[in-house]
């Protein structure tokens, strides 16, 4: 497996990559390394520099020691307001909206890569970090549906697009990524439930219904 080395002043951490156990994973062209060093947004873990020799890649990036935003959300699950969640999504799409104009779909949004910067709960605030660039992102043609893959990491069904089944998609899967998430966060449970083929089926089938109070 990624072993990953952080230092304990929370400023950068270093994932090295078995090339041999992640072939399948992690496909990185000096194409991508350039693109994704370049990447610098407020809502991204920055990756300051990727290295590797014959065994594997080093990837130095911002260490964030903050949890994922469902596990955040759930702890405080009292307290989280619609101001808060609206603070959370307007972040997220801050940081979707720079990858987009740089050429890059993030394609893997799920709340597990979706982290929180705050030490401690503020109701007033939060700070988001997307994270896991060198797993989730792709480069895009804006022009057509042409993609190429800088990792090839399965998504989590619950936030995949029709298109992005369809094996057939652009940008556009991220904002229907954003729209599950925001479904997860206000009505507190996903719009599709069951087994991963059971989900995909319904995305694929199925029209999304809210419930009344919404």
């Amino acid at each position: 497996e990624d072993l990953k080395l952080g230092d304990s002043n929370g400023r950068k951490c270093a994932r090295i990559i078995d090339k041999a156990l992640n072939q399948n994973k992690v496909l990185l062209s000096d194409r991508a390394i350039t693109t994704l060093v370049k990447l610098s947004h407020p809502n991204l873990i920055r990756i300051i520099e990727i290295l590797e020799d014959d065994k594997y890649f080093y990837v130095i990036h911002d260490y964030c020691a903050g949890k994922d935003i469902f596990t955040y959300f759930y702890n405080n699950k009292e307290h989280i307001t619609e101001n808060l969640v609206r603070k959370a999504l307007t972040q997220i799409l801050s940081a979707l909206s720079y990858l987009h104009r740089s050429g890059v779909i993030y394609k893997n949004i799920s709340p597990s890569k979706i982290l929180v910067y705050n030490s401690e709960f503020d109701p007033n605030d939060i700070q988001i970090k997307l994270s896991d660039l060198i797993n989730n992102t792709e480069s895009f043609s804006r022009k057509s549906y042409v993609y190429k893959g800088y990792g090839n990491t399965i998504q989590d069904p619950l936030f995949m697009a029709p298109e992005y089944i369809e094996n057939k998609y652009n940008n556009k899967v991220d904002i229907w990524g954003v729209g599950m998430l925001a479904y997860l966060f206000f009505v507190g449970e996903p719009p599709f439930k069951g087994s991963k083929h059971q989900i995909i089926y319904q995305i694929s089938n199925n029209k999304i219904e809210y419930p009344p109070e919404l």
